[in-house]
Formats: structure tokens, C-alpha cells, sequence
């Protein structure tokens, strides 16, 4: 009953089984790649909004800023919701 292991031991092991441990792992992968890919659903979802926005100091562009700012209030409301 007392029995040493050596590393050699395992050595031997893996040497002599090495087939079949890089097929059975190739086989799992497969397996949880068809099964990741193909079967399992997504569960979340993600998006991306970019918000650009230009310091003018031109009093003609003012307005267009503004409506620009309510804009992003808005994306930004969507934003915080999601």
C-alpha cells in the first residue's frame, strides 16, 4: 500500500498517452466551440453611441450648438436608461 509516485512516473504516463490526451482535448474543444457557436444564445447585448462635439465661439453657430447639446441630453438619457 505505500506506494511512492515519482515524477518520472508521470513522465512515463504522458508519454505514453499523450494520443490520447490531445484527443480527447481537440474533441472537448470542438465540442464546446459547436456548442458556444451554434446552440447556446446570446445573453447580452452591447452598443456604441460616439459623441463629437465642437467648441465655436461664433455667435452664428451658438444655435446650432445648442440643438446639438439638447441632442446629447438625449443620447445621454438613452445612455443612462440602457
Amino acid at each position: 500500500m505505500d506506494q511512492t509516485v515519482s515524477f518520472g512516473f508521470f513522465i512515463r504516463l504522458v508519454r505514453k498517452y499523450w494520443l490520447t490526451i490531445v484527443s480527447f482535448t481537440v474533441a472537448g474543444l470542438i465540442v464546446a466551440a459547436g456548442l458556444t457557436f451554434f446552440v447556446i444564445t446570446p445573453k447580452y447585448q452591447s452598443s456604441v453611441q460616439i459623441l463629437v462635439n465642437r467648441k465655436d465661439t461664433n455667435a452664428a453657430t451658438e444655435y446650432a450648438g445648442q440643438q446639438a447639446d439638447i441632442q446629447m441630453v438625449t443620447t445621454y438619457k438613452e445612455l443612462i436608461v440602457a
